[in-house]
């Protein structure tokens, strides 16, 4: 008897362990069986897949796709995209690049004694144009001259002639022009410098007053002193008319 209850008690506590080590065997693979790649003895999902021998579950009504709509589906998925794509390409053609200055260009800075002479100048041809000759005077200093080449004399041969604003004015008599000069300045261009400045001018000069208008190309070269704040003319070479160069 006492060896029977002796063998008894063994196999119960063998019995004891071998169940203590398949449940820690189970506990292993529950825990650890996903990262080892081995599949889960806990129960299966019913939403990720069936449970061994029960069939999966059919598709509703709903979830399932009607086979006869899709090529209809199908062509309007690709036509949708088709005319996105030809919009987008469009949009890329048509629409221009336009390059905006952040600020616009600054006009060329003009010094004020060069305007003071331009002004000037203008004034001068305004006046010699309509033949006002006691206005052009004004626009010399006292003795200035006036230096060309021409016949002093018919038939005669040309030569320097130089002369007094003062004599060129008095030979031009007391009236004006029976017309106003056209004149039209091509160039024109002023340095100055402290007191004294310089200027050539070139221009094309129309005279409409005869029966047949005369039309010539004038250039002229000033010498200018700045004085009690106003600019005058002090010498001015002009080339002797050249007809028939208009």
């Amino acid at each position: 008897m006492v060896q029977l209850e002796n063998r008894g008690r063994a196999s119960a506590g063998a019995l004891g362990r071998t169940r203590e080590l398949f449940g820690a065997v189970a506990w292993s693979l529950v825990l650890f069986g996903p990262a080892l790649g081995c599949r889960s003895l806990a129960a299966p999902n019913p939403e990720i897949e069936p449970a061994p021998g029960v069939p999966a579950s059919p598709p509703t009504a709903e979830s399932a796709p009607d086979p006869a709509a899709l090529p209809e589906q199908n062509a309007a998925a690709a036509t949708s995209s088709a005319a996105a794509d030809a919009a987008a390409s469009q949009a890329s053609v048509a629409a221009p690049v336009v390059s905006t200055p952040s600020e616009p260009p600054a006009e060329p800075s003009v010094a004020p004694q060069e305007r003071e002479v331009r002004q000037l100048l203008d004034a001068f041809y305004r006046d010699f144009a309509a033949g006002d000759w006691p206005r052009v005077a004004d626009h010399f200093w006292p003795g200035a001259t006036l230096v060309t080449i021409r016949s002093p004399s018919l038939g005669a041969p040309p030569t320097v002639v130089v002369l007094r604003i003062e004599d060129y004015v008095a030979r031009q008599g007391a009236g004006g022009r029976a017309a106003p000069l056209k004149l039209e300045m091509r160039t024109q261009r002023i340095e100055t410098l402290g007191s004294i400045g310089s200027a050539v001018a070139q221009y094309d000069a129309l005279d409409p007053s005869g029966a047949q208008s005369q039309g010539w190309r004038g250039a002229d070269m000033f010498s200018l002193v700045l004085h009690d704040g106003q600019w005058r003319i002090a010498s001015l070479v002009f080339e002797g008319t050249r007809f028939g160069r208009h």
